[in-house]
């Protein structure tokens, strides 16, 4: 399984909307979330309050285990 089919089944599992989706694929590209919201032409604030309803939906506590989950998936 690639990394899109498993964002895109992380994102099922957990009720992840599409911006959630695109913040995640930036900061799995290597950017920060300076970077990310930048390329995304949303404010770092709104980018940091997306992360932390990223976590809360899942459950995650930082990007790591976001990371984690989605190798997870792919190992399925």
């Amino acid at each position: 399984m690639n990394r899109l089919e498993a964002l895109a089944i992380l994102a099922q599992e957990n009720q992840l909307r599409p911006r959630h989706i695109q913040i995640i694929e930036q900061l799995l590209s290597g950017k920060n979330l300076t970077e990310t919201a930048e390329e995304l032409g949303i404010s770092y604030r709104t980018a940091k309050n997306h992360m932390e309803r990223i976590y809360s939906l899942g459950g995650w506590r930082n990007f790591h285990q976001v990371a984690s989950s989605i190798m997870d998936i792919m190992e399925r």
